[in-house]
């Protein structure tokens, strides 16, 4: 049963016609190395697998993309991986992770919390050690940014400490919410509980970070339903940099208006 549904899963995948694909919850071992690529069409996997019942990430890299890996990073929990690749001369870093549920509980907060900081500092060593241009964070984040926008019903709460360490990520390697950037007023949903969810509890946990300059390289976002998934497939397309007919918009941060130095200053 669990290899039919993931048969559907990537039948699914493969009429996308996806470049990168980045699992969660993978449940996989070993002998899904094998499997798993050739079944979605071909292609390099990298994987951290957890245990046959709970978590486990895999990054899947299309063949019909023209790159070459130079080095892979996985922890030991199922949670992260990392694969750094060459791409025209730029190295690219693609990062996919699942980080632990915090629900109510101190030591799972203090978990969730950990998860990021240790995320943050393994990025850096790798952007360091790597020679890494540009970076892109993919995965299931288990928390929320906001409360009226990224979750309906129940008792949504936000993780303070979380969150900050989120932004210090996203700081540092120039990186935007791109699905809350093209939907800034929209509410989002990329979870809901399985079965018939009589509560009517959605969430947005799941997240693409781009670097903020390749905003104008993007065509479209989607959010999709998955069979057999209590989580939706979220999807961005991107236009080839030689496919652009400009470089797309330069933004102002209305928020320093009101910064009365900068206001004197201009």
């Amino acid at each position: 049963t669990w290899y039919s549904r993931r048969s559907k899963m990537f039948n699914q995948i493969k009429s996308k016609n996806c470049s990168i694909v980045c699992f969660q919850e993978t449940h996989s071992s070993e002998r899904d190395e094998t499997f798993w690529p050739t079944a979605l069409g071909g292609g390099s996997m990298f994987w951290s697998h957890g245990t046959n019942s709970a978590r486990g990430v895999a990054v899947y890299i299309n063949k019909k993309v023209d790159c070459k890996p130079v080095h892979s990073y996985r922890d030991e929990e199922g949670r992260m991986v990392a694969v750094v690749l060459d791409l025209n001369g730029q190295r690219i870093s693609i990062v996919n992770v699942y980080a632990p549920n915090p629900s109510f509980l101190a030591n799972d907060i203090l978990a969730h919390q950990n998860f990021f900081e240790d995320l943050a500092i393994q990025l850096n060593t790798i952007k360091a050690q790597h020679n890494v241009a540009e970076t892109i964070i993919m995965g299931d984040f288990n928390t929320i940014t906001n409360i009226n926008l990224d979750a309906y019903g129940g008792n949504p709460r936000l993780y303070s400490k979380s969150l900050e360490t989120i932004e210090v990520i996203k700081a540092e390697h120039g990186l935007c919410d791109i699905f809350r950037e093209l939907n800034p007023d929209k509410r989002l949903c990329t979870f809901s509980p399985g079965g018939l969810n009589v509560r009517n509890i959605y969430r947005r946990l799941d997240y693409i970070l781009i670097p903020e300059t390749w905003r104008g390289l993007v065509k479209t976002t989607e959010i999709i339903p998955a069979p057999h998934s209590d989580h939706r497939l979220i999807k961005l397309t991107m236009c080839k940099d030689t496919d652009r007919k400009n470089i797309g918009l330069w933004r102002h941060n209305d928020s320093i208006n009101n910064n009365k130095e900068y206001n004197e200053e201009f």
